[in-house]
């Protein structure tokens, strides 16, 4: 009778350790499975969360909003045009430049950019200004040589933007970016006698050939790739002729020492 109390007594502990044992395991498990959700779940709202947005304008207007790593979050056409361009292209998940070279792509194989029309305007809007003077240098030099690659010459124009309301109800009216819209809300506003409609219809091409015949200056709105491409290299060039200077100004002093030296023997 006492060996089947023990024994019983053991075979009953041995299922108490085995039931810890397994709670203990189950949460951990679970203790894991929410770890990895949360990380997952964090993932996917950093990759999904949007830090910038740049637009092109050829004539096909299209908006693309990218993540903190440069990546695609969603590509939107702003007119049936941009709508034509991004027709079955998924960019989701892609690296920026990447989306752009497709972009152009596209808009080459259907005739929007070619020689004869072959501006593009690049804006950048993004709430860190540093962020987006950088992330305008680096799209609008990268499109710069895609075009060059595409259609051998062409003219890249980027800004910077800062949306509002107004801005938004002013894209969505006339049916282009944000980014074009800023830059026509900013010739508007100084030359009254131009009309949104009239301006709007317009590809970049055609609307800086109708500025161009009307005296009409944007230099104060718009960079010029090839004015920043061209500032750089005047920068290295006075670089350049600093160091020269400055190593011309050692040798002449070198020279003295051994002239000095010469006269003391």
């Amino acid at each position: 009778m006492a060996l089947d109390a023990a024994l019983l007594l053991a075979v009953s502990a041995a299922v108490c350790a085995a039931t810890l044992s397994a709670l203990a395991f189950s949460a951990a498990a679970a203790a894991a499975a929410a770890c990895l959700a949360l990380a997952l779940g964090v993932g996917y709202s950093v990759n999904n969360k949007v830090a910038s947005l740049v637009s092109l304008d050829v004539n096909p207007s299209v908006e693309v909003k990218i993540n903190c790593f440069d990546r695609v979050v969603s590509a939107e056409a702003a007119n049936n045009d941009g709508k034509i361009i991004l027709e079955d292209m998924n960019l989701k998940n892609t690296k920026l430049d990447v989306a752009m070279n497709a972009i152009l792509g596209s808009m080459v194989k259907h005739g929007y950019l070619n020689d004869h029309a072959g501006t593009v305007l690049v804006s950048v809007e993004c709430a860190d200004q540093e962020r987006a003077d950088k992330l305008r240098i680096q799209v609008s030099s990268r499109i710069e040589e895609d075009i060059d690659s595409l259609i051998q010459s062409g003219t890249v124009l980027s800004q910077q933007v800062q949306t509002d309301d107004d801005l938004e109800d002013l894209a969505e009216e006339f049916g282009m970016t944000q980014g074009k819209a800023a830059l026509l809300r900013k010739i508007v506003s100084e030359n009254p006698k131009l009309v949104y409609e009239d301006l709007a219809k317009l590809s970049m091409s055609e609307l800086m050939d109708f500025l161009q015949q009307e005296d009409i200056d944007i230099s104060d709105h718009v960079e010029d790739q090839i004015d920043e491409i061209l500032d750089s290299d005047d920068d290295d060039d006075l670089d350049d002729s600093v160091d020269d200077d400055d190593q011309q100004d050692e040798d002449d002093d070198l020279d003295e020492d051994d002239s000095d030296n010469d006269d003391t023997d």
